[in-house]
């Protein structure tokens, strides 16, 4: 007997879908755009895609942003034991492999294998941030002035050294700006 995610209680389908995302999270927060994204938004209808990247923002321009992005998603769909549940579910599994590996991390340093596997984890996750990305273009995108203020923070972005949270808020500003005036 199969029991689809459909069918089991929204608490723990948010459970799930960020425990998913936990356990297969390599590199940079922005990873979970790609593991979350198309079943928050396609599968489970929970929010559209200019929600889900509106979630994606706010948990990029604070601390912490794969939490921050659980938890918007999980409030947003369940309130407050949403929001718990995808938070626990997101803080779970580094927090067991820290706790598991922590005595082998030495060893683990100087393996060619794990060295091997990360170098082409590290890829995988920039081609599913890119791929996504990409098909998220258009609610990034709408007009020519958001066009504008992305093609100066990349740009902003190629400078050695440069402070990616100025950026951030500098678009921010800029976005803010362009739309009072």
């Amino acid at each position: 007997m199969v029991i689809t995610i459909r069918k089991l209680p929204l608490i723990l389908q948010l459970f799930l879908e960020f425990l998913k995302a936990s356990c297969l999270m390599f590199g940079t927060g922005l990873v979970i755009i790609p593991l979350t994204g198309p079943d928050v938004v396609e599968f489970f209808g929970w929010m559209s895609y200019k929600e889900f990247f509106d979630g994606v923002t706010l948990g990029q321009i604070s601390p912490g942003p794969v939490m921050k992005t659980a938890g918007f998603v999980g409030y947003k769909v369940a309130g407050i034991p949403g929001a718990t549940a995808a938070f626990w579910a997101v803080f779970f599994p580094p927090f067991l492999t820290i706790i598991l590996l922590a005595p082998f991390f030495r060893r683990m340093r100087s393996d060619p294998w794990l060295k091997g596997f990360l170098k082409g984890v590290k890829v995988g996750a920039v081609a599913i941030i890119l791929g996504t990305g990409a098909s998220m273009a258009q609610t990034a995108f709408p007009d020519l002035l958001t066009v504008a203020i992305g093609a100066a923070a990349f740009l902003a972005t190629l400078k050695p050294k440069v402070n990616m949270s100025v950026v951030v808020v500098t678009a921010g500003v800029l976005g803010t700006m362009a739309k009072l005036l």
